[in-house]
């Protein structure tokens, strides 16, 4: 069901950046690998990346949520994520408003 206008859904996408060819480890089925990826929800911005386990071959994702006010969802949200590859360690810089 499509939400009414104005009405907003629980999670919209923010961005989602991925590494892998889309045909590794199933990614088609799961919209891409969400290396980084962010989304927003009602009243929180949520950023993930995930942990991937070769052994078991299974993924743990890895999420940050942000509260947020209804009147800061509604303004300026500026995202900087990034992946230290050296540090093994995912940042992120968020600014509202």
């Amino acid at each position: 069901m499509d939400p009414l206008p104005g009405e907003r859904q629980k999670y919209h996408s923010l961005f989602r950046v991925t590494i892998n060819d889309p045909s590794i480890f199933r990614n088609n089925e799961q919209l891409g690998d969400r290396t980084l990826a962010g989304f927003v929800g009602n009243n929180e911005l949520v950023l993930t990346t995930y942990n991937y386990d070769f052994v078991s071959n299974s993924d743990k994702d890895i999420p940050k949520r942000v509260e947020m006010t209804s009147e800061e969802q509604n303004s300026w949200i500026f995202v900087y994520m990034y992946f230290s590859y050296n540090a093994k360690t995912v940042n992120a810089f968020v600014k509202v408003g």
